[in-house]
């Protein structure tokens, strides 16, 4: 009887409760590292403990760090969690012109607006005395 507690041969389940699989005790400890479906590996990107079977779901779907493209399909490649920070410098952005309040009704990506505002300084002055002159009517 005591035998059977310390035999090596000896059938016995995962240590892992999800895992339903038995095995030799000799052959626990390279199952719970290199084979249970349950166990546990570091995500590569967060380096948080992931079960294994979540592993690449996590990675696609949650993980905060996980390298994604930029929505807006600039060059350059961010952590997810990162992304709303990085859209607010991306160049590819649509955005509105900063005179926009005044009238300009010009839309454009972050890199090509400045292009923009040099090439439309008269329209933007004559539409800023506009709105001032309106406003001196009031």
């Amino acid at each position: 009887q005591d035998h059977l507690q310390h035999c090596s041969f000896q059938a016995v389940p995962c240590p892992n409760e999800s895992c339903r699989e038995a095995m030799l005790r000799k052959d626990v400890k390279e199952h719970l590292s290199a084979y249970c479906r349950f166990r546990e590996e570091k995500c590569l990107y967060c380096k948080r403990d992931i079960v294994v079977t979540n592993l690449q779901d996590h990675e696609e779907n949650s993980c905060p760090a996980y390298p994604v493209s930029c929505p807006n399909r600039c060059v350059q490649t961010i952590p997810r969690a990162r992304v709303n920070e990085h859209l607010t410098v991306c160049p590819e952005a649509e955005q509105d012109c900063p005179f926009k309040h005044y009238g300009c009704t010009v839309k454009g990506k972050r890199g090509n607006l400045l292009e923009h505002e040099r090439a439309a300084l008269q329209d933007h002055m004559l539409l800023v005395l506009e709105k001032n002159y309106q406003l001196e009517q009031r």
